[in-house]
């Protein structure tokens, strides 16, 4: 019968995955490049994606902020919300009982922990302890017996910041397993092509030539083997370089759509300012026309009270030379009179 030896890779390590990803064909658990290793903390993160599948970069502005701590990252959060009627309601009764019913137990649970964290912890609890009686069989020196008594035994505390009261003594150790042996092919004789291939080739500085010899270019680029070497690329430069290119662009439409919301928000602002200088300015000529119009009334009711004031002045005038007329004529009669009697 034909025996089938079956052989089982255990603990694979991450350079037995390469630069790929996981053996399917492996029924174990593996962690190519170590990634979500449970053991193992890392600061970088999974690229996630929204609802319609653009790439969050939120998630950096996001890492090693405390909880509760809300960070606002998106272009969302510019926006102002709007709210309905509906969302400024007032809560309903069993609305405001359930928030009543939740804040009462979270303060039980909070007053019941500090209580318990105050109250004592000990034996007098009654945790393990035993009751038992105790009859004495002797009598005290006045030939009185005495009575029997209830006994409660209990463990004694202990305390944590007591010294162990036993010294631990270490067993050493057993020898070590036996290093591993050194394996050797059977010995060859020499050929050679092998002389060939161990000939190692001498060292040519590039700075010191203390003995001053000719050495032409090709054997001293060849002594300094950088026609052995080959240029090789990391892939991960192009990973790097299109990360930043959608890093760039996604920051650039950000900061299109900020400049747009500012935009939108000065000319509010602006037909606003306008609307008020509107209202001020019609409000400001409907003043000035109320003002004209009580002072077009004054000077009119002005003008006419100077006209009758005028005629007044005139009247009382004319009253007054007639008054004077008549004085002087009374006095010219008297003086003739007594011019006169004088000639008589």
């Amino acid at each position: 019968k034909a025996t089938v030896s079956v052989l089982y890779w255990h603990n694979m390590v991450g350079f037995n995955h390469g630069d790929g990803g996981a053996f399917p064909e492996i029924h174990e658990l593996q962690y190519p490049l170590d990634i979500g290793r449970p053991d193992r903390k890392s600061n970088a993160l999974a690229v996630t994606t929204d609802s319609s599948g653009n790439i969050q970069s939120t998630a950096v502005a996001e890492q090693g902020v405390a909880e509760g701590v809300t960070v606002y990252s998106k272009f969302s959060d510019l926006i102002p919300k709007d709210y309905e009627d509906n969302d400024l309601s007032r809560p309903c009764e069993e609305e405001l009982d359930d928030a009543n019913e939740k804040a009462r137990k979270a303060l039980e649970a909070r007053i019941s922990g500090k209580i318990a964290s105050i109250t004592p912890q000990g034996p007098e609890a009654n945790n393990g302890a035993t009751y038992f009686r105790y009859n004495p069989s002797e009598t005290v020196g006045g030939g009185e017996k005495v009575q029997g008594r209830m006994v409660k035994m209990v463990e004694q505390q202990k305390d944590p910041l007591e010294p162990s009261k036993f010294r631990v003594q270490r067993v050493p150790g057993g020898p070590p397993s036996p290093p591993a042996p050194v394996l050797h092919s059977p010995q060859r004789k020499l050929k050679m092509e092998d002389m060939q291939e161990w000939k190692v080739p001498p060292c040519i500085s590039n700075w010191k030539n203390p003995k001053g010899y000719v050495i032409p270019l090709d054997k001293r680029l060849a002594a300094d083997g950088r026609g052995l070497q080959e240029a090789q690329i990391n892939p991960k430069f192009a990973s790097f370089s299109t990360a930043m290119t959608t890093a760039e662009t996604t920051m650039r439409e950000q900061v299109e759509k900020r400049i747009a919301v500012n935009k939108k928000k000065a000319l509010k602002a602006k037909e606003k300012s306008e609307s008020k200088m509107k209202e001020n300015a019609i409000k400001a000529r409907e003043q000035w026309s109320e003002l004209q119009e009580a002072r077009k009334n004054e000077d009119m009711t002005w003008e006419e009270g100077s006209q009758g004031k005028g005629e007044e002045r005139i009247e009382d005038e004319g009253k007054r030379n007639q008054g004077q007329g008549t004085v002087e004529r009374t006095a010219g009669s008297q003086k003739e009179r007594r011019h006169d009697m004088g000639r008589s």
